[in-house]
C-alpha cells in the first residue's frame, strides 16, 4: 500500500506496484477501492496491479486508475489457491485466448501502457511462445517469475534465472526478472545472469524494505519509518501489522511468545506508530538488535542439537540423561556441556521443531515436578 511504497522509494526502489487488486470487486464496491488505492504526486511511477478473468470487467476497473499511474500490470502469475478457486492468476496459463483477450482490451482502450507479471512453463519453448504472445497481444512490460505454477509456499525452491535469461532473450519489449532477490547482492547477480532491463523483488522486500540501498538498517527503526508512513497516508490497520509481523520476523523467530504479543496487539485511535511503539520498545529490551538476536538464534540451535544428541545416546543406551540438582539447579550433561533450566526454558520458547525438544528434554521433565513439559503451538500463535 502507499505507506509501504513510499518506504520503499526512500531506500532506493525505483518503480513500485499496488498490491494484487481484484478486478471485479475493485470495479464494483467503492469501499473496497477506498481501502485498497491510494496514492500521490509523489508515488511515481506507479503500475496498479489487478487479477482478473473477465475483459469488459477488467477494463472497468482500470478505467477508474488509468489517471493515478503510469501503466496498468495485469497478474498471470498469483499461484495461490484463491487464484485457482476464482480462475486468474497463474490458472489462465492454459487459457491462452482470455490472457491475450485481457491484455489486448486494455491495450486498445486505455490511456496508459499495459504490462503483464508470468510464471514459467516446466517446458522452455512453450514459456517462449506463451511470453511471446502475451507480448503481441500487447503488452509493453513483461515480469518473468523464474518458478513454475507448482512452486510455491514456504519453500518453494529457488527461481530458474537461466531460464528468465533465455525467455527473455526472446522478446522485444523490456524484462523484467523476478525471485531470489534476498539482498542487494542478488540483485546485481540476478540482473547479471538474466540480462534483464530490471529486477523485481516480492518476499525479500517485504522483510527488508532497504534491499535495494545496499543497507541494512535495524528491523525495528524500519519498523518505526513504516508506522510514521502508514500514519501520514492513512493505511489501513489490517494492511500494518502484516507488514510489522514480515520486517520483524528473522529478528524474533525464536520468540513465539512475542510474536504472539504483536498478533494481540490492536491499534488505537492515537494512530500506528503510538500503538505499536511500546511493542518495538518491548524487543529492543529483550532482544537487542538484529546481530544480537541472530546470535541468540545460534546459541539455542547449539543447544537444541547438544540436547537431541544427549537424548539419542540415552535412547540408544537405554539410559536417562544424567541429571542432577544444585540449589534448584537441574542440570543436564553430555560430555561436560551442561543444559540448565534457564537453558531449557530458552528452548521452549524459542522452538520451531517442539516436538524434537519434548523428546529431547524428557529425561530432565523432574524440572516440572514429573510433568511433561509445555509446548507451545507457534503456529497458532503467529495466526492469532
Amino acid at each position: 500500500e502507499l505507506a509501504f511504497r513510499a518506504l520503499g522509494r526512500k531506500y532506493g526502489c525505483d518503480l513500485a506496484y499496488t498490491p494484487m487488486l481484484h478486478s471485479k470487486i475493485f470495479a464494483e464496491t467503492p469501499r473496497y477501492r477506498q481501502d485498497h488505492f491510494q496514492s500521490n504526486a509523489l508515488d511515481r511511477p506507479l503500475a496498479v496491479q489487478f487479477c482478473a478473468n473477465n475483459p469488459k470487467t477488467l477494463l472497468k476497473a482500470a478505467r477508474l486508475v488509468e489517471d493515478h499511474c503510469d501503466a496498468v500490470d495485469l497478474n498471470f502469475g498469483c499461484p495461490q489457491d484463491i487464484a485457482r478457486r476464482g480462475k486468474y492468476g497463474s490458472f489462465l496459463m492454459e487459457d491462452w485466448d482470455r490472457v491475450h483477450d485481457l491484455i489486448l482490451t486494455l491495450k486498445l482502450n486505455l490511456k496508459v501502457p499495459v504490462w503483464a507479471k508470468i510464471r514459467v512453463f516446466p517446458d522452455l519453448d512453450k514459456t517462449i511462445a506463451y511470453a511471446r504472445m502475451i507480448e503481441a497481444a500487447g503488452a509493453s512490460v513483461i515480469c518473468i517469475h523464474g518458478r513454475t505454477r507448482d512452486q510455491k509456499g514456504n519453500d518453494p525452491g529457488p527461481a530458474d534465472l537461466e531460464r528468465i535469461r533465455d525467455v527473455a532473450a526472446q522478446l522485444r519489449v523490456p524484462v523484467i526478472a523476478n525471485g531470489n532477490i534476498q539482498s542487494y547482492a542478488d540483485a546485481l547477480h540476478v540482473l547479471k545472469v538474466t540480462n534483464c532491463q530490471a529486477v523485481m523483488s516480492a518476499v525479500g522486500l517485504l522483510t527488508q524494505p532497504a534491499i535495494f540501498s545496499g543497507q541494512r538498517p535495524e528491523p525495528i527503526e524500519m519498523a518505526r519509518e513504516y508506522l510514521s508512513f502508514a500514519d501520514e497516508y492513512a493505511a489501513h490497520f489490517r494492511m500494518v501489522r502484516p507488514h510489522l509481523f514480515q520486517m520483524l520476523y528473522a529478528h524474533l523467530r525464536h520468540r513465539p511468545d512475542l510474536l504472539a504479543t504483536l498478533a494481540k496487539t490492536k491499534q488505537t485511535d492515537a494512530g500506528a506508530l503510538a500503538s505499536y511503539s511500546p511493542f518495538l520498545d518491548l524487543v529492543l529490551a529483550e532482544v537487542g538488535t538484529l546481530e544480537e538476536a541472530q546470535a541468540e538464534q545460534q546459541k539455542m540451535r547449539e543447544l537444541e542439537d547438544a540436547a537431541a544428541a544427549a537424548a539419542a545416546v540415552a535412547a540408544e543406551n537405554g539410559d536417562q540423561l544424567d541429571a542432577s540438582s544444585d540449589d534448584g539447579q537441574v542440570t543436564v550433561s553430555l560430555d561436560g556441556r551442561k543444559l540448565t533450566k534457564r537453558d531449557y526454558k530458552t528452548l521452549l520458547r524459542k522452538q520451531r521443531t517442539m516436538q524434537r525438544t519434548k523428546q529431547a528434554f524428557a529425561a530432565a521433565a523432574i524440572i516440572h515436578s514429573g510433568k511433561p513439559p509445555p509446548i507451545i503451538d507457534t503456529q497458532r500463535a503467529v495466526g492469532e
